[in-house]
């Protein structure tokens, strides 16, 4: 039993290995108090699970870190790409002119970030973001439409004249 605990230290898939420590673990206890209860104490035995426990305890908690962090950064790349766009968003809707390919890729894009930022965890700061963008949104989306049915008009135009 303390072996195979002890093998659990060298196996790379550490959900896998913490998992099986857990019944491991469970098992040794029982083992450990009939072993008491009988008089005959393992404390070598003991100190060995111990060892393996601790190993294993201080894996999981690196693994959780590492989560956290990685989820820190997914965070703060939602955040910067939503304020990057707010800035995009914003000079659009200040400009006086902006063109048809420039307004459908903005909106595009705008589209894309609140998605993301929907999929993201649901931190303050990124839903602040995400808010300003969807007003931004709203004062170039009318825009963007007017250029697209000027666009059509004068397509329509262009083939009428072709056709006479």
């Amino acid at each position: 039993l303390v072996s195979e605990a002890e093998t659990l230290l060298s196996q790379n898939d550490a959900g896998a290995a913490i998992a099986r420590w857990s019944s491991l673990s469970r098992e040794a206890r029982s083992h450990a108090a009939t072993l008491q209860s009988a008089l005959r104490p393992a404390a070598e035995l003991d100190a060995r699970l111990t060892a393996v426990s601790d190993t294993l305890t201080a894996r999981e908690a690196a693994r959780e870190a590492e989560r956290r962090e990685a989820a820190a950064r997914a965070k703060q790349t939602v955040l910067l790409q939503l304020q990057r766009l707010t800035e995009r968003a914003r000079r659009a809707s200040e400009a006086d002119t902006i063109t048809l390919r420039e307004g459908d890729r903005l909106m595009k894009d705008i589209g894309t970030g609140l998605e993301l930022a929907g999929k993201s965890e649901q931190a303050r700061d990124v839903q602040e973001a995400a808010d300003a963008l969807r007003k931004l949104q709203e004062q170039v989306a009318p825009r963007v439409r007017e250029l697209r049915e000027m666009d059509d008009w004068r397509r329509f135009a262009k083939i009428g004249r072709a056709h006479v």
